[in-house]
């Protein structure tokens, strides 16, 4: 398939994996009802895990997750679907957290919106369920606290926004600013020398009950350069684009763009990552360029293990 894009001139490394079918048999399958669907077992196997938290609706507690960040709760934050009714605990709460480039290339969660490449200050899911995993609404009487600390790699965060997914339901996520202006997000700034920034937001009922629990802190990139245009091929049929994906994976910036397929062996949009599903084999391969316009990359695959790819993308830190 082909790939070009409209996109700005910056030094970008280049990713190309082609996926087919499911994983190799030599591999430990993953548990998910993606059957057949190497690409999403991919994700669901070696995307970041759910780090769950049992609250309880009575206190005001709060929750260290594995980045070194904290989720505050208020009491009967949470409210039951039918009733409307505090939902009584204990409560399950999953937290997950998208932080580096690695982590969007092995959980499918590119920083994109609306075709325009975001840089990522961390991409977030904040659920609340109840012990036989019914999903609950956030009370209007309470806002959830997240503060987590800045990626090392985020070039500024002057320009950080709140963001939610347009379709929640939709694994492509398309990043749009959040419209919720009772939510919000914004810095804390280090007590003594040494110590992380961190980001603080705050979440009202808005934004938790209408994305799914997604939310991310993010913000467009500027070059200062006109946009320019850039084209991937990998050589795949175009019936193949609805089995594949295609990133770039920028060197700058904590970001990770994903090209939509134009027609044979063409992707469009900014990237250089192919993810492709079809008949239990598994391809790989990858560059390393500059962006400029009038450019082709052409990737060339080749078979490899899933390990051996999982271990490339986890260098993208």
């Amino acid at each position: 398939m082909n790939h070009p894009c409209s996109w700005r001139s910056l030094g970008a490394w280049g990713l190309a994996a082609t996926l087919t079918g499911c994983l190799p048999a030599a591999e430990p399958q993953p548990s998910t009802s993606l059957a057949g669907d190497a690409l999403g077992a991919l994700h669901a196997q070696y995307g970041v895990a759910a780090q769950v938290f049992t609250y309880n609706p009575q206190r005001v507690d709060v929750f260290r997750t594995a980045s070194g960040g904290v989720l505050a709760t208020g009491s009967q934050a949470f409210l039951d679907l039918s009733s409307s009714s505090p939902a009584p605990g204990p409560l399950r709460l999953e937290v997950r957290e998208v932080l580096t480039r690695a982590d969007m290339l092995l959980s499918g969660r590119p920083s994109m919106g609306n075709g325009q490449v975001l840089e990522s200050g961390g991409q977030f899911l904040v659920q609340a369920s109840t012990a036989d995993n019914r999903l609950l609404r956030l009370s209007p009487h309470v806002k959830l606290g997240l503060a987590t600390p800045i990626p090392a790699r985020l070039s500024a965060y002057y320009a950080i926004m709140l963001y939610a997914p347009d379709a929640p339901g939709n694994l492509a996520f398309n990043w749009v600013p959040a419209t919720d202006t009772a939510s919000s997000v914004g810095t804390s700034p280090a007590l003594y020398t040494g110590d992380p920034v961190y980001f603080r937001c705050l979440i009202a009922k808005g934004l938790y009950d209408s994305n799914g629990g997604w939310l991310s802190f993010a913000q467009p990139i500027y070059t200062g350069y006109a946009p320019v245009g850039v084209r991937v091929r990998t050589g795949q049929s175009a019936a193949d684009a609805a089995n594949s994906a295609v990133y770039l994976v920028f060197h700058d910036y904590n970001a990770v763009a994903q090209l939509a397929p134009s027609g044979r062996g063409n992707f469009e949009l900014a990237t250089v990552l192919a993810l492709y599903s079809a008949a239990g084999k598994l391809y790989f391969g990858q560059r390393e360029d500059t962006v400029r316009a009038g450019r082709t990359f052409d990737v060339t695959l080749t078979e490899r293990n899933t390990a051996d790819v999982v271990a490339e993308l986890k260098r993208f830190q």
